[in-house]
């Protein structure tokens, strides 16, 4: 609470002491004899006097009668005589009666000064003018008055002299135009006028137009044709000059500019503007005028084109304000004019079959003229010099003339060009130019140079090497280090450079061939650079790309690749190498020709570098003696298909389509051995030991007159014949002697066909069974009731002792729920074990 009270304290008493309110009246004038200050009824702060500090170091005190009507406080200062010297460097007021005046008085309540001369007509040069008045100064600080709503200053006379008369100075005024106010320091404005801006005249340069008049200044405003011109495209050359930027698409008769106010306006004419023709190059044809405003917003303007008095018919279908066309019937050597409603434009020589140049550029050395009518150019002068066809290359048509232009020209550089009778001029300024005249090849240390266009003056460098020197050099054979593949090169003539890249001749690749490790050896010349001992390089080989390893700058080594073949083959490295042609031998390291049917198979070959879409190898009289065409089907497989009559081995032989000798790994002559599948028992029907006819399924199985034979174990199928369809036999199985009938029962037994010479096994028979009594004592019936037991007892403990923990554990329980139990336990169902036995078990069983 305390601290509230403090709060209250500073804010009630204390501040309001640091924080005195400044006078702010109802209403506030003078004129040149009174001051009066109006203050609301229960305003405190008003001032009863001021004090004015004199420069003479004096104090002039100026006391205000304050009375009270029924709407406000009048305070009112009515003047003495000395009232015109009320100035000094300082003035402070008292509030409320106070003896002491000691408040700055608020530039806000100065005197407005009251000017009784004539401020119009200020030159817009600016001009220093003496004013009389009242009050036109208060306080001596600041020297100025503010032009409103610029940053321009009025300045007084700082002639400190003599004292400041404040009802006569001397105001600096700056330069301007228009009109403009006066700022006060207390906010009142009052308005002064610089002399307006006259129009004497207009020039129009094309999108420039030139006023001529008088009192013309920098903020100028400048109206054309009723739109305000944005001051970027103003510019005051002088008082009496003032440029104005205008893009007038259309000729005009008279468009109004006006400047200032919009009072001074002036008319300008835009007419037609022709820049160049291109003519016809004949008796008479079509004529198209290149220019600007050649066309006017009014449709109804009348266009017209005269060369002297003959007429061009106008086709306004295909005219616009840049280009026109029109029609004479003959041509003339005479003025050209076009005029858009009686306004005429420049006036251009006409010239039949005139050549006429639009543009003329260089292209290293060729020189490139576009233009109009320059099929019949025979001459070329190049700075007063003739050439012709005979000195250099010249090719002309109707919209080109080009030519090669000699090496010794520097600078500026004139052509004229001519048909015989008429001449058309241009110009180029050829920059400096540099050719190789021969690729060097790898590691030389010099190249000849053709340069063009050099400062005559100038010392030529190339890579800032000079040019070399001693017996049987030539004047064109510069300095540069040793050189593989491209380089940057930067001729200078000590003005100007030239940046251009040459590249060595490519490396020569002379022979390659297959080495027996399986690398690849090439030899050649300019490959790689002497001095450098571990040069990179890939080879580009059929398809692929492998590092190299170089032997020296002449040869060099790569890894074959199985799937590499024929083709071209160049080298990558620091140069690119001339392509050669490189075709590896197909080498046949194996084949597969195995599980042949009776009717033939696919005998496949696998090697390396075997040739994709090719057909180079066969097998001749194979099989049923016919040659058969092989497929390559990668670069490592080739495959044969060949056809066969039975299931016989056979042998036969690969040979190239010249019927030469194709060795397959370590078999020379190229011969191998076509292999069929041997019989493959699948499945049987099945009978008792006592034996009898059965069946076995399977593939395989040929018709032959070669003799087979069945086995079951070790017991004979008699008489296995062949049925219909190839895929089964039919045999009689004998009986089968051994006593040991239950591991027989349980295994089964080995299929053995054999046919052809060929065996095929399938463990697929099982003897069937037939249940009879016997008196042998079995045991394992015993044993089965021995292990049901063990499994029971073992049950009751782990029971007892489950229901013993339970039963100790949650006591309460199971005394609660006993008589549930007992209920549930009366009704017992007995049911006899279901046993799962193995077959020969189940037969025991079945004995017992």
């Amino acid at each position: 609470m305390k601290k509230i009270i403090l709060i209250l304290f500073i804010y009630l008493l204390i501040i309001p002491i640091f924080c005195q309110t400044i006078p702010n009246p109802i209403n506030f004038s003078n004129t040149d004899k009174i001051i009066t200050f109006e203050w609301g009824l229960n305003d405190n702060n008003y001032y009863t006097k001021w004090v004015i500090n004199r420069p003479s170091g004096d104090k002039k005190e100026i006391p205000f009668n304050c009375t009270k009507d029924s709407k406000s406080l009048k305070c009112i200062y009515n003047t003495d005589s000395t009232i015109n010297q009320l100035y000094g460097t300082s003035v402070l007021g008292c509030i409320n009666g106070q003896e002491k005046c000691d408040t700055a008085l608020n530039p806000k309540h100065y005197p407005t000064p009251i000017i009784t001369s004539s401020i119009s007509n200020i030159p817009v040069a600016g001009e220093d003018l003496i004013v009389n008045g009242t009050f036109l100064k208060f306080v001596s600080s600041p020297n100025f008055y503010e032009i409103d709503g610029t940053d321009d200053l009025i300045l007084f006379d700082n002639d400190t002299t003599k004292e400041f008369n404040p009802t006569s100075a001397s105001f600096k005024f700056p330069s301007g135009c228009g009109t403009k106010s006066i700022k006060f320091p207390n906010g009142q404005k009052i308005q002064f006028s610089y002399i307006k801006p006259t129009i004497m005249s207009s020039e129009l340069n094309d999108d420039t137009i030139l006023l001529i008049g008088n009192n013309f200044c920098k903020d100028e405003k400048v109206k054309f044709n009723g739109k305000s011109i944005p001051p970027s495209d103003i510019k005051l050359l002088s008082g009496s000059r003032l440029q104005v930027n205008i893009s007038q698409e259309y000729s005009s008769t008279g468009i109004p500019i006006s400047v200032g106010d919009g009072s001074v306006e002036t008319n300008v004419e835009f007419p037609p503007i022709v820049y160049s023709y291109a003519p016809f190059c004949g008796l008479d044809g079509s004529v198209t005028i290149h220019g600007k405003r050649l066309k006017s917003q009014n449709p109804n303007s009348i266009i017209s084109v005269k060369v002297e008095n003959t007429n061009c018919i106008v086709s306004n279908s295909v005219s616009n304000s840049t280009y026109l066309q029109c029609h004479i019937e003959s041509g003339y050597d005479k003025p050209l004019i076009v005029r858009i409603d009686g306004l005429a434009s420049n006036s251009i020589d006409f010239k039949y079959e005139q050549p006429i140049i639009y543009n003329t550029k260089i292209d290293q050395t060729t020189v490139i003229i576009n233009g109009f009518c320059l099929s019949k150019i025979k001459d070329i002068k190049i700075e007063g010099i003739n050439i012709n066809n005979n000195t250099a290359p010249l090719s002309t048509s109707q919209s080109n003339v080009t030519f090669s232009l000699g090496p010794k020209f520097y600078g500026k550089t004139d052509i004229t060009i001519s048909d015989g009778k008429n001449e058309a001029k241009s110009s180029i300024t050829p920059t400096l130019y540099a050719k190789v005249l021969q690729n060097p090849n790898v590691d030389d240390v010099e190249v000849d140079l053709d340069i063009y266009y050099n400062d005559p003056q100038g010392a030529i460098t190339c890579n800032g090497k000079s040019r070399s020197t001693g017996t049987g050099k030539k004047d064109t054979t510069y300095e540069i280090n040793p050189i593989c593949g491209p380089m940057n090169l930067t001729v200078s003539d000590g003005t100007n450079e030239y940046s251009f890249q040459i590249t060595s001749n490519p490396g020569k690749i002379n022979n390659c061939q297959l080495l027996p490790d399986g690398q690849t050896l090439c030899t050649g010349s300019f490959l790689a650079t002497k001095e450098n001992k571990s040069p990179n390089g890939t080879v580009n080989f059929s398809g692929k790309s492998v590092p190299t390893t170089f032997l020296n700058s002449t040869s060099f080594m790569f890894t074959t690749l199985d799937d590499m073949s024929a083709g071209d083959l160049n080298l990558s490295s620091c140069t690119l190498s001339t392509t050669t042609t490189y075709n590896l031998e197909p080498k046949f390291l194996s084949y597969d020709a195995d599980g042949f049917s009776k009717t033939g198979g696919v005998a496949s070959f696998t090697g390396k570098y075997f040739v994709m879409n090719s057909n180079h190898v066969k097998i001749p009289n194979c099989g049923n003696n016919q040659t058969v065409q092989c497929t390559t089907t990668s670069h490592t497989n080739i495959d044969c298909p060949i056809s066969i009559n039975g299931p016989k081995d056979t042998t036969c032989k690969l040979t190239k389509d010249d019927n030469s000798t194709i060795a397959i790994g370590n078999q020379t002559d190229g011969t191998f051995i076509i292999t069929f599948s041997g019989p493959l028992p699948l499945a049987s029907t099945s009978v008792g030991l006592e034996g009898g006819s059965i069946i076995i399924y399977g593939k395989y199985f040929y018709k032959t007159n070669d003799p087979f034979i069945v086995t079951i174990g070790n017991i004979s199928c008699d008489n296995p014949t062949l049925l219909d369809d190839e895929s089964n036999i039919h045999c009689t199985l004998r009986s089968n002697p051994t006593t040991n009938f239950l591991t027989i029962f349980d295994d089964l037994q080995d299929v053995n066909v054999t046919l052809a010479g060929k065996s095929g096994i399938g463990k697929i028979y099982s003897y069937s069974r037939k249940i009879t009594p016997s008196t042998t004592k079995d045991n394992s019936f015993n044993s089965m009731y021995i292990i049901t037991a063990i499994v029971i007892l073992i049950g009751l403990i782990v029971a007892y002792l489950q229901f013993a923990y339970y039963y100790k554990k949650n006591r309460n329980d199971f005394i609660s729920n006993y008589k549930l139990i007992k209920k549930q336990c009366k009704k017992q169902q007995y049911g006899r074990p279901q046993l799962q036995m193995t077959e020969s078990r189940s037969q025991s069983y079945a004995n017992y």
